[in-house]
């Protein structure tokens, strides 16, 4: 059996990218080699013995190049990668709770069924990485790429991808309960059934992005913006939404009650069969949208302007519409049982058949 000993670390002068807001400081780089690491990799394979690096060989790999090498099944935690290059690493199955990732490259890294929580990948590029199945409660993702990203079935909770992209990434399945996720851009990706109760989508980008049937309960998405969307299914209910903007967002059936949108913008959006009792829609704008057979039942639209939409069949029981301005909208069959509509102007709107207005 070959015995590793630990192997000294060189200490290295180095300034870092101010576009990332780190400070200047003194970092250590490895000076173990990647020849190193590979030899002990397939020793250790070779031998059947365990896979402990840290303990082994050096907890610090900063800075090398470890692309394409196989940590699967690797106890690996704690162990600093920072600014390494990783792209095409499989670390399956591997325990790298506690890991430091910052500002690495792992591209095409698969990191699915393994233990990744409490570690840091601010910085890194993930693009095309997998993470299918993988525990990374409490991971920090700021600032990280992770466009194409496979992220399916994962939990996330309690995550930070602040900042992060995800174009044409997928989400699916994937849990980010009490994640931040504040300023992150989301082009093209697929959160069908993903789960992100209270978590806080601040100033976050949604476009051209599918989230069927996701839940966004008690989340703050205040200021987000979604473009082109598809929520179908979507459940939100007492989420946050204030001031956001949804514009040809296809939202049939989504469950909104309780929810706030004061101050919200809905333009050439699809909410047929909504729930969305108890909403507040205060001072809302609402344009072209189409809210057939939706049921705002106790909802407040007080200062709501809407224009050019249809709410035909829609309930409005005990609803509060005061000074609401409504001009090109129909409302046929609409119910307006013991509704508010103190103070409401009303151009060239159809009333036809409603009760109670």
């Amino acid at each position: 059996m070959i015995l590793w000993s630990a192997v000294a670390s060189a200490s290295i002068v180095r300034a870092e990218d101010s576009s990332l807001n780190l400070r200047t400081h003194q970092y250590e780089y490895s000076q173990v080699t990647r020849n190193q690491v590979e030899k002990y990799l397939k020793t250790q394979r070779a031998n059947s013995l365990p896979i402990t690096i840290g303990q082994d060989l050096s907890n610090n790999l900063s800075g090398l190049d470890l692309s394409g090498l196989d940590f699967s099944d690797a106890q690996i935690s704690g162990i600093d990668f920072t600014d390494s290059k990783l792209d095409d690493a499989n670390f399956q199955n591997a325990f790298l709770e506690g890991a430091n990732f910052q500002r690495c490259s792992a591209m095409r890294s698969d990191f699915s069924d393994s233990s990744i929580a409490l570690s840091n990948f601010s910085g890194a590029k993930l693009n095309k990485a997998k993470f299918k199945n993988a525990y990374a409660a409490q991971t920090i993702f700021e600032q990280a790429d992770l466009s194409e990203a496979l992220l399916i079935e994962a939990d996330f909770s309690k995550a930070n991808f602040s900042n992060a992209l995800f174009i044409k990434s997928i989400l699916k399945s994937s849990t980010f309960i009490g994640s931040e996720i504040k300023n992150t851009q989301f082009d093209k990706a697929n959160l069908n059934f993903a789960i992100l109760n209270g978590a806080n989508l601040g100033g976050s980008t949604f476009h051209s992005s599918v989230l069927k049937n996701a839940v966004f309960d008690n989340a703050k998405a205040n200021n987000i913006v979604m473009d082109d969307v598809v929520i179908f299914g979507l459940s939100a209910q007492h989420a946050i939404f204030r001031g956001a903007k949804l514009t040809n967002v296809y939202a049939e059936a989504v469950d909104f009650r309780y929810a706030y949108l004061s101050e919200a913008q809905l333009i050439r959006s699809i909410f047929n069969d909504s729930l969305l009792n108890f909403a507040n829609f205060t001072a809302s704008k609402i344009k072209l949208c189409d809210f057939t057979r939706a049921d705002f039942t106790s909802a407040n639209l007080n200062d709501a302007k809407i224009s050019s939409s249809s709410f035909h069949n829609s309930k409005f029981n005990k609803a509060s519409l005061a000074r609401v301005s409504t001009d090109n909208s129909f409302f046929k069959g609409a119910n307006f049982t013991e509704a508010n509509l103190a103070n409401h102007q009303s151009v060239n709107d159809n009333f036809e058949g409603a009760i109670g207005n």
